[in-house]
């Protein structure tokens, strides 16, 4: 009933309700919203047992189980797309369409049903599909008669069936949808509506959450249980959200060990959470001292004073940040190593803050920029209340010769690239 679910028994009730647990009930709900729709289970080496809900001969949606929470993915097409992104009832998934990767069939999601918020955005939004598609009563999956040509194949059927399992109908033709395919694709999964995770590389995730920008941190995987996270998500909550994620793909407690790239709250505004749960948090000596002097930054407040930013300025306002409990001198920087691999933590000089540190993997060749380092679609410096604009060209010139091998760069904020993001953000501060 999970990923590691080899057995070819098809899901009873009974095993439904055991492996869901609490959101048990929203599965039911599901299945009430669609019943008037044909469906299927579907047996795969890839994605285990997998519930196909029928749109005539196609798939409305993928429906799959694990431990506390289902899968739900689908594809939205074309014209589908402009309709939902302009419904204002949507919230829920809209950044997620925004984002959605386009096969022939369409724009691929999936979302993850874990609770009442989630199975409600999840739910309407099958019901506005439904509504565009239908404009009437859903048909059954359409039966043929049976002829005399069809009862004399069906024996050869059964004994392909026998000797070669794989070759049933519909696994044959759901692998091929790429609703079905993305169970498996590097996909974000998303949390909540502000927050999502992405597996980039293998063991490697990016973290995107939104309160109220959108902020990038990393998560890697470096032995079975133990992660290292390259700053945090804004607040506990969804740092919570992110350890509960990673617990549950490993059905077991994980330990963390986590690095702050600088003060500012999109970097450690997660750190409570954190120590929480016994992490041990390595950060700058500059980095506490520059926290315990500015709080949230120079003029971090002052951006969210309209009327719209009401919720982040009252958390803001409010909140205590919790500081790195494990510290190092810029000058001497740091190497930490776990399970026979490395991370280089790197101070090129001042920029975006006094403190604004990157985090290398060789292994992988991945280089943290954080906020030192702009996406390619920025075009502003982004926030300056804590920069320093004289060194910030100097600083991004040390990262780019001191990591000529990077061929993956993640910055604060945006979307991921190359070496190209520091040329990029020479330009934008010089």
């Amino acid at each position: 009933m999970n990923e590691k679910k080899t057995s070819r028994s098809e899901p009873t009730n009974d095993n439904i309700k055991k492996v869901l647990a609490s959101t048990f009930s929203y599965y039911n709900q599901f299945m009430e919203n669609t019943k008037a729709f044909s469906k299927e289970w579907n047996y795969s080496k890839s994605s285990g047992w997998v519930q196909k809900v029928f749109d005539n001969k196609k798939a409305l949606f993928y429906l799959k189980l694990l431990t506390n929470k289902f899968l739900i993915s689908l594809t939205v097409r074309e014209n589908e797309r402009e309709i939902l992104l302009n419904d204002i009832e949507i919230d829920f998934h809209k950044e997620q369409l925004k984002q959605a990767k386009k096969y022939s069939e369409g724009y691929a999601m999936r979302f993850s049903v874990t609770d009442k918020e989630s199975f409600s955005g999840t739910i309407l939004f099958i019901k506005k599909i439904i509504v565009l598609r239908k404009k009437k009563e859903p048909q059954p999956f359409p039966s043929r008669p049976i002829t005399k040509r069809r009862i004399l194949i069906l024996p050869l059927l059964f004994l392909c069936y026998l000797l070669f399992p794989g070759c049933s109908g519909g696994t044959i033709s759901m692998t091929n949808d790429a609703a079905f395919k993305i169970f498996n694709d590097k996909l974000p999964s998303q949390l909540e509506e502000n927050l999502s995770i992405k597996e980039i590389e293998t063991n490697v995730y990016l973290v995107t959450h939104s309160f109220p920008w959108a902020s990038n941190n990393l998560v890697i995987k470096f032995k079975e249980g133990e992660y290292l996270f390259i700053d945090t998500p804004y607040t506990d909550e969804a740092t919570e959200q992110v350890v509960q994620w990673l617990s549950g793909k490993d059905f077991k407690k994980i330990k963390i060990t986590a690095i702050n790239t600088h003060f500012h709250n999109d970097r450690l505004g997660g750190n409570g959470y954190l120590k929480k749960i016994g992490a041990v948090i390595y950060g700058s000596d500059l980095t506490v001292k520059l926290l315990k002097e500015r709080g949230l930054g120079n003029g971090v407040l002052d951006m969210l004073k309209d009327s719209s930013m009401q919720k982040y300025y009252t958390y803001w306002q409010n909140v205590k940040l919790t500081p790195p409990d494990s510290l190092f001198s810029l000058k001497n920087g740091l190497t930490l190593s776990f399970a026979n691999e490395s991370w280089e933590v790197y101070y090129p000089g001042p920029g975006h803050t006094q403190d604004n540190i990157v985090v290398y993997y060789p292994k992988k060749k991945i280089l943290f920029g954080g906020c030192l380092i702009k996406s390619m679609e920025s075009n502003s410096k982004g926030f300056v209340g804590d920069a320093d604009l004289t060194n910030w060209y100097s600083s991004a010139y040390n990262v780019l010769t001191k990591y000529p091998d990077a061929a993956l760069v993640i910055p604060g904020h945006g979307k991921i690239g190359g070496r190209e993001l520091i040329t990029h953000t020479m330009d934008l501060v010089k």
